[in-house]
């Protein structure tokens, strides 16, 4: 489980300030350069329609690029709504995109799965509050070059991604709580591999 490191926060990063300075003169700008950084500092929590439509565009089986992962206590709180299987050793885990060299697996540079991303990656740098409402990510500044830049942030069309992103974890939710209940009352054997053919069917 990866989170912008606070001992980065901590040092005196010029970086930081171009950024908020870009931000304090182009709110809500963002032109993604990518660059790869957001791959590399956040776990990408994922449901089961996001690994739907990646397994529909490319053809990758999920087992491929699905991982449980286990949230540290102390990050917990930064995963609030996102819903724990029971997973291996009967320990609560979420389901995430695999990583490959401390990177999400997808990311060789660019995105390599771009239009079948999942629609948490979709709103960043921002973050969603619900209704019409966003806000920047505060990390962001930490790690995000696109800050401030180019056209203004299509916040339309993320709107209607997020309302799709309600249903569906909302759909994941009711999946996520019926494994739990067949782990237990022992009809399940807890593991990631097991939670992954539940939810595919495979």
């Amino acid at each position: 489980m990866r989170l912008v490191d606070d001992s980065l926060k901590a040092k005196f990063n010029p970086s930081v300030l171009v950024r908020a300075l870009r931000v304090a003169l182009r709110p809500r700008h963002f032109e993604c350069q990518k660059c790869g950084l957001c791959c590399s500092t956040y776990t990408v929590c994922v449901t089961d329609s996001d690994a739907n439509r990646i397994v529909n565009l490319y053809g990758a089986p999920p087992h491929s690029f699905l991982a449980g992962v286990i949230v540290p206590h102390n990050v917990a709180h930064t995963y609030i709504g996102i819903p724990r299987f029971i997973g291996d050793r009967g320990q609560e885990m979420v389901l995430a995109l695999k990583e490959k060299n401390g990177r999400c697996i997808f990311n060789d540079g660019e995105c390599k799965v771009y239009p079948a991303r999942p629609l948490n990656c979709r709103a960043f740098p921002f973050l969603w509050l619900g209704g019409r409402k966003f806000k920047l990510n505060s990390d962001a500044l930490f790690i995000c070059n696109g800050i401030g830049r180019g056209n203004k942030f299509n916040f339309e069309k993320v709107l209607e991604e997020m309302a799709l992103l309600e249903k569906e974890w909302k759909q994941y939710c009711v999946l996520v709580e019926k494994w739990n209940n067949l782990v237990r009352s022992g009809d399940a054997v807890p593991n990631t591999y097991n939670f992954i053919r539940f939810l595919f069917g495979g």
